[in-house]
């Protein structure tokens, strides 16, 4: 469904269930709804959680226009309009599940609405780009490792040609970055819920250990054998896990 955030941009969104908490499903990088969420979406109790996603702009259904991975404000822009959101659909409060650079985006609006934001759970989340995870991009993005790695989910969506320029585009994005949002985590007061695959190739443990260090209020709980998609590979634990700590 498409909701207009402002006269120059409509995005799609999805919302399910009837219960009286809200949780807001934010997607990864090139990430969908569908894509990224369909386990917790199916899953998580219905009657307990009101649940909320977007297609951030850029991605999926939120197309036109495409995606600008140069502007360094993009996730901040992301987290002002997911504000914008839930002012549309009259949800003063939520929790927030952040995944990748949605992750980013959740704690960017945490430190933005202290007062709607009242836990936030995050994971394959870095809030930095160091020498380290430049030369891991490096390996990703040489021979031919882009098209081993570009997914049938995302060649669905986005199609060859479009997927390899995002990819493109958002590899010389990040080779050019060093700060995500550093300078926010000391302004999120509410729980945030660290979850970490210890198998993660993208995400180096120094991440959200980094994250839990600098936040005022924060746990971690590692998967062991856990990649990058936690949320997918053990997604019965991953919800018993979010729906405990979303309640608490």
């Amino acid at each position: 469904m498409k909701i207009k955030l402002s006269d120059d941009l409509s995005v799609n969104y999805l919302k399910v269930g009837n219960g009286p908490h809200t949780i807001v499903l934010l997607p990864g990088t090139f990430g969908t709804i569908e894509k990224d969420f369909d386990e917790q979406l199916e899953s998580l109790d219905k009657e307990k959680f009101t649940l909320v996603s977007w297609d951030p702009p850029g991605y999926g259904q939120s197309r036109p226009p495409y995606r600008d991975f140069h502007d360094k404000n993009a996730l901040r822009k992301d987290a002002h309009l997911v504000a914008r959101l839930m002012e549309l659909l009259e949800i003063d409060t939520y929790s927030i599940l952040g995944f990748c650079a949605g992750g980013a985006t959740a704690l960017i609006l945490a430190a933005a609405y202290p007062k709607r934001v009242l836990n936030v759970t995050v994971w394959g989340t870095k809030s930095y780009v160091s020498d380290a995870d430049k030369e891991n991009l490096k390996k990703f993005m040489s021979g031919e490792t882009l098209g081993a790695s570009a997914n049938d989910a995302n060649l669905q969506i986005y199609g060859a040609e479009e997927l390899y320029r995002m990819y493109a585009n958002s590899a010389d994005a990040i080779m050019k970055t060093d700060n995500i949002c550093r300078e926010d985590l000391p302004k999120v007061k509410c729980p945030v819920l660290i979850l970490h695959g210890e198998a993660d190739n993208w995400i180096r443990k120094e991440h959200p250990l980094y994250l839990a260090e600098n936040l005022q209020n924060a746990r971690i709980h590692f998967f062991p054998d856990g990649k990058h998609f936690i949320h997918r590979n053990y997604a019965k634990e991953f919800n018993q896990i979010v729906e405990t700590f979303v309640l608490q």
